[in-house]
């Protein structure tokens, strides 16, 4: 008549053991090392085929692999009473890409800043180190701010897809460059007409020179040149004002300013009948 009806057969079907479950992990502190662990159930014999032309019949195994590679291990499972086989399959990725550090400039003047970058790795995470802090940004590229002169350090810290922590170390990368001007007048008393000479005792970060010396007299003349030392004759006598702009070779400035009066002699005499 068209009507329908069921039958059902309770646990006809048997799936006999073994089912074989593998896991693994990478171990951080050994090069080319994967801890792995059988969990498979239901076997009485086990073999993991590691894919280097090794094998082992532990449960539990710590593998060190000859190169970093990627592997493609098996692990296989028996079961006596059934005569049953089942195999699980692990890929291990151990290839270390070459992570590089690159900035737009590794010279600059104190208060500037540098444009840090990485190379970019798929499932990788990254964390600068800076002015010899870690900065709050976790990306391939950093903008780092350098408020003090000298020489730093640049470090990178890279957690990979298997939660290992690598660090990349630039020694003295950025340079931070900051002149301290000072100048020397001498004769310390000036009388006129004598000669002034205006030398440049400026300090500066090791691995600069200066490249340049902007001389401001105060008399309305000026002068710049490559030496470090000037003379000068003024016209007349009066207080001076003297001026440097020091330069070096990164750009970096500082200025100085120091007086000098200049004294002309005034001789009298009186004479007798």
């Amino acid at each position: 008549n068209g009507c329908p009806d069921t039958f059902i057969r309770h646990n006809y079907i048997r799936i006999d053991s073994p089912m074989a479950i593998a896991r693994s992990s990478v171990v951080c502190n050994m090069p080319n090392t994967v801890s792995f662990s059988d969990n498979s159930f239901g076997d009485d014999q086990h073999m993991w085929l590691f894919g280097d032309g090794t094998t082992s019949t532990l449960r539990a195994v710590i593998h060190t692999f000859p190169a970093p590679l990627i592997y493609h291990s098996m692990l296989t499972t028996y079961n006596i009473t059934s005569g049953c086989r089942d195999t699980a399959l692990i890929t291990s990725d151990l290839t270390k890409p070459v992570i590089t550090i690159t900035a737009d400039d590794t010279a600059i003047c104190k208060g500037g800043t540098v444009n840090l970058n990485s190379t970019f790795i798929s499932g990788y995470s990254y964390h600068w180190l800076t002015s010899g802090v870690f900065d709050n940004e976790f990306d391939t590229h950093t903008n780092s701010y350098f408020g003090v002169p000298g020489r730093f350090t640049i470090m990178l810290e890279v957690t990979d897809q298997h939660s290992c922590k690598d660090t990349i170390v630039k020694p003295n990368y950025i340079l931070v460059a900051k002149p301290v001007g000072r100048i020397s007048v001498t004769p310390p008393s000036l009388c006129w007409p004598q000669v002034t000479t205006i030398t440049d005792f400026s300090t500066d970060q090791p691995g600069t020179f200066f490249t340049n010396h902007n001389w401001t007299y105060g008399d309305g003349l000026s002068a710049s040149t490559t030496l470090p030392s000037v003379t000068h004759s003024y016209a007349g006598t009066g207080t001076y004002n003297i001026k440097e702009i020091v330069t070096d070779n990164i750009g970096c400035v500082d200025t100085v300013t120091t007086t000098r009066s200049v004294y002309r002699s005034s001789a009298s005499f009186t004479a007798s009948n």
